[in-house]
């Protein structure tokens, strides 16, 4: 424990640093790999401030569009922001999308479930769960329909293939 401890640590990390120099000196494909990133990485920040412009369109929409039903992911604008980012990488996006679709008191699987009681909480793995009341449930499928796949097309296809292609270009470069 204590400073002994904290010392020794600071001079396996200096080892391990010195290490990484000598090999990295020793592997010319590497530092070509890493001009190429830092050379797509300039064309990045202007991809990143295109997402969050959809983000933020997309963002202003859903609230309109689910917050009502579905508080959780749509209640604020924020919320709904984080909520089209994780959509984006395709994550765990059928759960969302199925809450529009259904509505938040017949899509069970999700925030919603056991709101007959009126909310509550669930014990999982990494601690309660917080449940959330479906107090305006409203199914509107063609919107979901529309809205999401919209969104992914923009999104997952055309935005992160721009960070694959800007990132290959740099490498291409190099």
């Amino acid at each position: 424990g204590g400073r002994g401890g904290v010392a020794v640590s600071v001079l396996r990390l200096l080892r391990v640093v010195r290490l990484l120099k000598q090999l990295l000196s020793r592997a010319p494909g590497f530092i070509v790999i890493m001009e190429g990133l830092k050379k797509g990485l300039d064309s990045v920040l202007y991809i990143c401030w295109l997402l969050a412009f959809v983000l933020f369109l997309f963002g202003v929409i859903g609230v309109g569009l689910f917050g009502e039903n579905d508080p959780v992911a749509f209640g604020g604008l924020g919320t709904t922001m984080l909520t089209l980012l994780q959509v984006s990488t395709l994550s765990s996006w059928s759960n969302i999308a199925y809450i529009q679709w259904f509505g938040c008191d017949k899509f069970i699987r999700g925030w919603y479930e056991g709101s007959d009681e009126g909310g509550g909480t669930v014990m999982t793995m990494t601690g309660p769960l917080l449940l959330w009341e479906c107090s305006a449930p409203s199914s509107q499928p063609l919107f979901t329909f529309v809205y999401f796949t919209a969104f992914t097309i923009v999104t997952a296809m055309v935005i992160l293939s721009l960070f694959i292609g800007v990132i290959a270009m740099g490498m291409f470069d190099s």
